[in-house]
């Protein structure tokens, strides 16, 4: 038979509930929540107590005589008596509610592990602090502006600059997110080689206790192509009005109401159908 157990607690309905459940099942009747605090694992615990008479320490669930789960911390030595273990003694704490707490805690920063794995994938990603200053990007954010990341951390968002936009844009953009709410636009980029791309932007500020901003996450999506296309039916639209106001509506007449710059521009795009 087994060595009794005997839990120094206040309750000793509680300890005889469990020295009962040790002696019917050879272990505490536990169910198991998470990976880590397996019946298999504490029966290793406390057998291994048991031949080497060194302290135990784990968590469990136990079961209440309302059949009702409680997790609980465990943890004790062993009394041997001419080198045999004779009882196990110890006591344990109430963290249930520790432990509820915990377990949601991981489920959530696994959700948000998720979410953040899910942008990296598709999205151009940056933070900065409430000055403006990047803090870290993504692995996008320097494929698409061709920087490295030890190039743009440390820098403003003026690195990828392009100039397109007017000064009440930003200025606008910084009133907005400085208050607290989140600013969202379409944004022309300059790239480390000259290029540039369009993003639709958007801008969440993280607000402390008093609903001020501390940092900026940025979350952008690259549309340059969207825009190309637009720009081009933007075009294609003037010319066509410019050939019909001339009396020419043939593609011919269309093309050759354009400049040679749009002409070259609907050339590269649309090639011989024009």
């Amino acid at each position: 038979e087994p060595p009794s157990i005997f839990f120094e607690n206040n309750s000793n309905s509680t300890s005889k509930r469990l020295e009962q459940y040790y002696k019917n099942k050879g272990f505490f009747n536990t169910s198991v929540l998470t990976s880590i605090d397996t019946i298999a694992q504490q029966k290793v615990n406390v057998t291994y107590e048991v031949k080497t008479g060194e302290s135990f320490d784990f968590e469990a669930i136990i079961v209440t005589a309302e059949k009702k789960e409680l997790w609980v911390r465990a943890y004790g030595n062993s009394e041997f008596v001419d080198g045999k273990c004779k009882r196990l003694y110890g006591s344990f704490q109430d963290i249930h509610e520790r432990k509820l707490a915990a377990i949601k805690l991981e489920k959530s920063l696994n959700a948000l592990r998720d979410y953040k794995f899910s942008l990296d994938q598709s999205a151009i990603i940056s933070f900065t602090d409430k000055k403006g200053v990047i803090i870290s990007v993504n692995d996008n954010f320097c494929n698409i502006s061709k920087y490295k990341r030890e190039e743009i951390v440390g820098k403003t968002h003026r690195i990828i600059n392009s100039h397109y936009h007017s000064k009440e844009v930003f200025s606008d953009l910084w009133k907005t997110i400085a208050l607290g709410n989140v600013w969202r636009g379409e944004l022309k980029n300059k790239k480390k080689d000259g290029s540039y791309f369009w993003a639709d932007t958007t801008i969440v500020p993280f607000l402390d206790k008093k609903k001020k901003p501390t940092r900026y996450l940025a979350i952008r999506f690259d549309i340059t192509e969207r825009k190309k296309s637009e720009q081009m039916l933007s075009l294609l639209s003037i010319a066509v009005s410019m050939s019909c106001g001339s009396g020419s509506t043939s593609s011919g007449g269309v093309m050759r109401s354009l400049d040679d710059h749009t002409r070259s521009i609907l050339r590269e795009k649309y090639g011989d159908k024009m």
